[in-house]
């Protein structure tokens, strides 16, 4: 009966380092109107340590821009 919902811990940190290529390859291209993804790109690595939650949101954001606005393919793997 707890009123309090919790989730499960992830490492947002380790897995943004270990997928900074992918995530790359996948955004570097994207033409969103209200994301900058040069700027995004050349603070991602200031963005894994001070704001990882906020880095996957976008990158979220700008993943799912890919796939449904324009209508492209998601990259997996290198």
């Amino acid at each position: 009966w707890r009123r309090n919902k919790m989730g499960f811990p992830f490492p947002y940190q380790e897995w943004l380092k270990t997928s900074k290529s992918i995530a790359i390859k996948n955004i570097v291209d994207v033409d969103c109107p209200w994301i900058n993804t040069s700027v995004l790109i050349n603070d991602y690595d200031k963005m894994v340590k001070i704001a990882p939650i906020t880095l996957w949101r976008v990158l979220s954001v700008l993943l799912w821009w890919r796939r449904v606005v324009e209508q492209r393919v998601i990259f997996s793997h290198i």
